[in-house]
């Protein structure tokens, strides 16, 4: 551009940019001191296929995550499978007799489904009767004997558990007392 007097200078459109702009690019970074920019920080987009980079990177990591927990998942649903529980559902009890007398007496026989039975008891004598109060669950034939209670109180209640030896057999409750007792025996399956 030569110089005419007849025109003004009118600044380069590229001098002003730059002048604007701190400088030509290999400038930008010298002429502010130290500091120097990347691409990114200067506002520009990283190269193309630079995150896809990073992502390809990572993918293995993931992966390799995702497939440890889920051998964990498998292993630890083994594990608790083949695991014995230790809780089981409560057993509803079935009632097999219940008995009301007084003074001595033997039950209807029931057939005892399991080796176990649980029977509940409430007596009560009267005032100045003496003698005891005894009863046992027994089978018919006399060979399996189990005593629930055996007391010389004039009243009392309450819950015996036996392990029958003769599961399937017939079974009943004998009880001696004293004329006046009144007594009431219930026996379920507990297992």
């Amino acid at each position: 551009m030569t110089n005419d007097p007849q025109r003004p200078i009118q600044p380069d459109p590229e001098q002003a940019r730059q002048a604007e702009h701190g400088g030509t690019p290999s400038q930008r970074g010298q002429a502010r001191g130290t500091a120097t920019m990347t691409r990114t920080q200067a506002g520009q987009a990283p190269p193309r296929g630079a995150h896809r980079a990073r992502q390809r990177s990572v993918l293995p990591i993931i992966l390799g995550l995702l497939g440890v927990l889920a051998l964990g998942g498998l292993i630890a649903g083994l594990v608790v499978s083949h695991t014995p529980s230790t809780s089981t559902a409560p057993v509803t009890p079935r009632l097999l007799s219940t008995f009301a007398a007084k003074g001595s007496a033997t039950s209807p026989s029931f057939v005892a489904p399991s080796g176990s039975v649980t029977t509940s008891y409430g007596y009560r004598c009267p005032a100045g009767t003496t003698g005891h109060v005894v009863a046992q669950l027994e089978t018919t034939t006399g060979t399996d004997i189990h005593t629930i209670v055996n007391s010389t109180a004039l009243s009392g209640s309450g819950t015996k558990t036996v392990h029958l030896a003769n599961v399937g057999s017939s079974y009943h409750v004998a009880v001696t007392a004293p004329a006046g007792c009144g007594y009431e025996f219930n026996t379920a399956t507990t297992s």
